[in-house]
């Protein structure tokens, strides 16, 4: 009789893919779904993630999310991030979920975050850290939460008794992540989520970005303008002019600064006007 050499059971490449989606749905049956949660650091640790993963260009545009590579203010959306990173990541780990990948014993549910999946990776990442509630130890997050190698369906036939509902009424905060395309409601999940959470008396906060950086861009016009404004006062004063008659100058800048609506051009107006005011 002819031999083959045959491949152990567990060498074998269908096997080894039907033993990880096992292990997978046993595992996320063995956690409730309002433990499938993540850290704080663990979202700190996907962002530096997704830094690597564009700069080995694992993570690339395509024609729905034609992003910037090196933008590190919006990066690729979540969907993106999601089929490019996050599938590839847990199938190679177990086919587990992202959050039951790094705590398989799973997290207990303090914060419920909806989104609609249209922001960008780091503009979601920092608007959720930045506003991330004192006293809350882990969060639940659809695209981190749910095993996005497996059948989802199988796990949202019934809405009440799904895992996004059940995480919710765990949760002791509601954590709502806009972004700069659409409103999240017009993603029915996140509308049953503010459904749900608005019937459970769920407090429900907007998550924002730091207003540091726009402060500190500010008093960088300010106090460029301001010293430049005393240099040219200074020299004035040296040369023996009056700028007496030019004065009506800062008061068509200051009523041109009120009616433009380009952001860039009224910021000129009002240095102008700080440099003036400085100068006199």
């Amino acid at each position: 009789r002819d031999t083959y050499d045959v491949q152990p059971m567990e060498d074998r490449p269908h096997t080894r893919s039907r033993t990880a989606t096992g292990d997978a749905y046993a595992l996320h049956e063995s956690v409730p779904p309002d433990r499938w949660c993540v850290t704080w650091k663990n979202l700190e640790y996907l962002r530096k993630e997704v830094k690597d993963a564009l700069l080995k260009e694992e993570i690339h545009p395509n024609d729905r999310d034609p992003f910037q590579r090196y933008d590190r203010i919006y990066g690729p959306s979540i969907y993106t991030v999601t089929e490019q990173h996050i599938k590839p990541v847990t199938r190679d780990a177990g086919k587990m979920s992202w959050a039951l990948m790094l705590n398989p014993r799973g997290l207990d549910c303090d914060l419920f975050i909806s989104h609609a999946w249209a922001e960008g990776i780091f503009e979601f990442l920092r608007k959720v850290r930045h506003s991330w509630p004192r006293g809350a130890r882990h969060a639940w997050c659809c695209m981190l939460a749910n095993p996005q190698n497996l059948n989802i369906g199988a796990l949202l036939q019934s809405p009440s008794s799904s895992p996004f509902a059940l995480a919710l009424h765990s949760a002791n905060v509601v954590l709502v992540v806009p972004n700069r395309h659409c409103s999240i409601y017009t993603r029915l999940w996140c509308a049953y989520e503010g459904y749900l959470a608005q019937e459970a008396g769920k407090p429900i906060l907007v998550a924002r970005t730091s207003s540091l950086p726009r402060f500190m861009s500010s008093m960088k016009y300010l106090c460029a303008s301001a010293a430049f404004g005393c240099l040219l006062g200074m020299l004035v004063r040296a040369w023996g002019l009056r700028l007496d008659r030019y004065l009506w100058l800062v008061s068509v800048a200051a009523m041109l600064g009120t009616t433009i609506t380009d952001n860039k051009s009224r910021i000129v107006m009002h240095c102008f006007c700080e440099m003036i005011c400085f100068i006199e």
